[in-house]
């Protein structure tokens, strides 16, 4: 599982930049009523005669600003960064679908961009509706969804899992004999992707037609799409009756809102395929991560220390467990740059520290035998405190000998100088630090920092990431 929450113990000056909100509001109903019977088609409401009209509703700060000279380049599509439907406030939809029997819905699209008077920075917007269309008569067919379209991030390690199921009604009838389904996630540029072979966050199954669907978490992934035969690219579910007509999705596959599809092929209709589209959404309230600190957040004269502690909330109250949650730590200098911990497995004594006797350019003498390996992290810090440097080792000669190398990994963005990135004798009579360039901690237990750590003044952010 990714990262869910960041928080870091600073102070802050809150910014009161406003928000921005668009949505696409519909003179008329957004949903046709197609009827098929007796050889003669007609739509209810009729877009070919009375055209739909479409309005981008743009609304700053709750001011709606829709015609404002700060909004520019006005588009409207019918796929994502498109240019076909076009470019003014409104868009009028003076087409019926056009095949109804085979495609149920379709996402309009629009974009702009709104440029702040005061700042003068430009910010991009944009937002979509989903026209669809329904299908009434004695002849009619069309694909019926259910389920559960909903889903909450679980705290713990057991996943959610929201659950559609899709059937072929069929002159009100559902058709339940040789179907077969493929299923899709549709990106927010409009691109599909056919979900087939082993998929971690998604699973199909087969729900009896009288049945509501459900599922468990257990049916996610482990080759589901397999043995339900889609195991390539643009394959089909096996033909089944009713069929492999249920998609379980993992919460993980989720984030906000997520929009899906499904085509159904029936083997007894000449093959013929029926599609629709929908949309799962994350209802999940946003995770709140603080620091607590059991010395406040000052350190006197670079002595004593300090137990970090994150506490994570949601819904407004703080989570009793953090069982299974792990947290990344990291640190930053008095200029608000990357740096590194000094390293502490019993804190607050370091793991390493020792006088500087001389240094060159390309490394330090020590006042006593140490250990440290090739690729470990140092802290060199200067007599006086005022001049502070990462770097990292590539050799240990006699035990106090340390050579640098250039820095790889993480410990560049420490800041960790060149081989040869030192000031001669700048750090003769300082001390040397074994140093780490993030620390995690588990279950919510707290991160000590020392006066060691701290040069003055520091950040230090946390990353909150669930089980």
């Amino acid at each position: 599982m990714g990262i869910v929450s960041t928080g870091q113990f600073t102070l802050v000056d809150q910014n009161d930049a406003k928000p921005i909100m668009g949505f696409i509001s519909a003179a008329g109903s957004t949903q046709q009523v197609y009827t098929f019977s007796n050889g003669a088609a007609s739509f209810l409401p009729n877009w070919a005669s009375t055209p739909l009209v479409l309005t981008a509703k743009i609304f700053v700060g709750g001011v709606d600003v829709s015609s404002d000279g700060a909004i520019s380049g006005r588009q409207w599509s019918s796929t994502f960064n498109g240019t076909d439907l076009g470019t003014g406030a409104t868009y009028s939809r003076n087409t019926n679908f056009t095949t109804p029997d085979t495609t149920a819905s379709q996402v309009i699209y629009f974009r702009a961009v709104y440029t702040d008077p005061v700042t003068g920075i430009a910010s991009r917007i944009d937002m979509s509706i989903l026209l669809g269309v329904v299908k009434t008569g004695i002849e009619a067919v069309f694909v019926e969804i259910s389920g559960l379209d909903v889903i909450k991030q679980a705290d713990a390690a057991t996943k959610n899992v929201a659950y559609i199921k899709a059937v072929l009604n069929r002159a009100g009838t559902i058709d339940g004999d040789n179907l077969q389904y493929r299923w899709y996630s549709v990106s927010s540029a409009g691109v599909e992707t056919h979900l087939f072979g082993t998929q971690p966050n998604f699973g199909v199954k087969s729900t009896a037609i009288v049945a509501a669907p459900t599922a468990l978490p257990a049916e996610v992934g482990n080759g589901s799409f397999t043995t339900a035969g889609a195991t390539a690219a643009a394959a089909w579910t096996t033909a089944g009756s009713p069929g492999s007509n249920t998609l379980v999705v993992s919460e993980n596959a989720v984030t906000n809102y997520q929009l899906f599809k499904v085509e159904i092929r029936d083997s007894s209709d000449s093959a013929k395929i029926y599609s629709s589209y929908f949309t799962l959404y994350d209802v999940t309230d946003p995770y709140l991560v603080q620091v607590a600190s059991s010395a406040g957040d000052r350190l006197l004269n670079g002595v004593g220390s300090s137990a970090l502690t994150p506490q994570v909330f949601k819904n407004g109250g703080l989570l009793g467990s953090l069982t299974g949650w792990t947290f990344d730590w990291y640190f930053f200098d008095k200029n608000g740059a990357r740096a590194g911990f000094v390293a502490s497995a019993t804190p607050p004594t370091p793991d390493v520290e020792r006088g500087i006797t001389a240094n060159t350019t390309g490394g330090v003498t020590v006042d006593a035998a140490t250990t440290l390996a090739a690729g470990d992290l140092v802290k060199l810090v200067s007599p006086a405190g005022s001049v502070v440097k990462f770097a990292q080792v590539a050799a240990l000669a006699a035990g106090t000998a340390v050579v640098l190398q250039t820095p790889t990994g993480d410990n560049v963005n420490c800041g960790a100088v060149s081989a040869t990135g030192l000031v001669a004798s700048e750090f003769v009579g300082g001390t040397l630090f074994k140093a780490v360039a993030k620390k995690t901690t588990t279950a919510g237990a707290a991160l000590t920092l020392t006066g060691d750590d701290v040069d003055g003044k520091s950040t230090v952010k946390v990353d909150a990431i669930r089980p």
